[in-house]
């Protein structure tokens, strides 16, 4: 026999044991003590009821004689007082760090849009110079729509998303999300690599030389080819623990992702420049050299995002893999908080 340790349960459920009769331990038989989280969930509840019983007992009770018919007429109207705050406990653990990661991160994924809409801009300003006003080459397509991304672009805006898909995967598993919703996530996550990984061919195809981006293709490419093979598993992961495990193992690889996507922003900036200053102009105008301060503080703010959201990714991979991550989540929590702070600074500077 063990018994169950009454300090294991939160101080909001322990407000229930105010009798005297009702503070005794409650011995369950070992084969229910196991270190799972259902386990310790069958604990939190047996405990809880018989909590419960025993405040709403007029007189003492001998729990060795306990029947299931008078526990479930003592405690089934008040089952939600059990189930919810213990479904927080069995499932929640971190939820709300790992949500505020996934906020942080938008931020980041927020001044990232702005900074692949004026690189689409440029692309189409750069390539079209090279193309014949009167004739239509379908390869080149999406260069004559101007609210469509050009191959480039595209490439780095969904390899970017796959990376966003990957850190909403990672929140919904710490959250409890239900077995089939992650299921529908991985599918989603393994879609969007693939459309990446689509999108890198296209522009290896010829652009990305044309616009001095082949590294920065070929590199991005490079790594969604690698981690398309452990993100597709999620699809038939048969567990929540199989599912983190997965999720844990393509951590590097979306880590060198966002180090990639930093280390190449000179190829934007390049891109940029091209784009203000055409080819007869020596130096450029004072109109081109505004607006190319203007990306290049756009893409510094981003810089200083993408630098922090390594060390957030960094903190939610360590949590994920903990066993215990109390540690770990505050730690989360901490650098969440700080890309997050920055985020609104760097958007601050650009409502000015």
């Amino acid at each position: 026999m063990r018994t169950y340790d009454p300090p294991r349960l939160p101080s909001y459920l322990r407000i229930f044991c105010t009798t005297e009769h009702c503070k005794a331990q409650i011995s369950l038989p070992l084969s229910f003590a196991g270190e799972g989280s259902m386990s310790n969930f069958i604990w939190n509840f047996l405990y809880v009821a018989r909590l419960l019983i025993s405040v709403t007992a007029t007189t003492p009770i001998d729990y060795c004689r306990l029947t299931p018919a008078f526990a479930w007429s003592r405690v089934s109207h008040l089952l939600p007082l059990v189930l919810i705050p213990l479904g927080l406990i069995g499932c929640a653990q971190g939820a709300a760090e790992f949500q505020l990661y996934v906020k942080a991160f938008d931020g980041q994924y927020e001044q990232a849009q702005r900074v692949f809409d004026a690189m689409a801009h440029a692309e189409r300003v750069v390539v079209k110079r090279n193309l014949v006003s009167n004739e239509f080459r379908p390869a080149q397509a999406a260069y004559y729509l101007d609210n469509v991304d050009p191959p480039v672009t595209s490439s780095i805006r969904n390899s970017l998303k796959s990376l966003k898909n990957y850190n909403d995967a990672m929140a919904a598993l710490q959250n409890g999300e239900a077995a089939n919703a992650l299921v529908n996530r991985a599918g989603t996550i393994a879609t969007n690599v693939v459309a990446a990984i689509a999108s890198t061919q296209v522009a290896l195809g010829g652009p990305a030389a044309q616009i001095g981006a082949t590294k920065l293709i070929g590199d991005s490419d490079g790594i969604l080819k690698t981690v398309l093979p452990i993100l597709q598993p999620l699809v038939t992961a048969a567990s929540r623990e199989a599912f983190r495990q997965q999720l844990v193992l393509a951590y590097p690889s979306m880590k060198e992702l966002v180090i990639t996507l930093r280390d190449n922003t000179p190829v934007i900036f390049a891109l940029f420049k091209r784009s203000h200053q055409s080819i007869e102009e020596r130096r450029p105008s004072k109109d081109a050299f505004l607006a190319m301060e203007k990306d290049r503080e756009m893409l510094a703010g981003w810089v200083l995002l993408l630098d922090q959201t390594l060390i957030t990714m960094e903190a939610a991979a360590a949590a994920a893999m903990s066993d215990a991550p109390s540690n770990e989540l505050a730690v989360l929590a901490e650098a969440s908080v700080e890309l997050k702070v920055l985020a609104e600074k760097v958007k601050s500077l650009r409502l000015k």
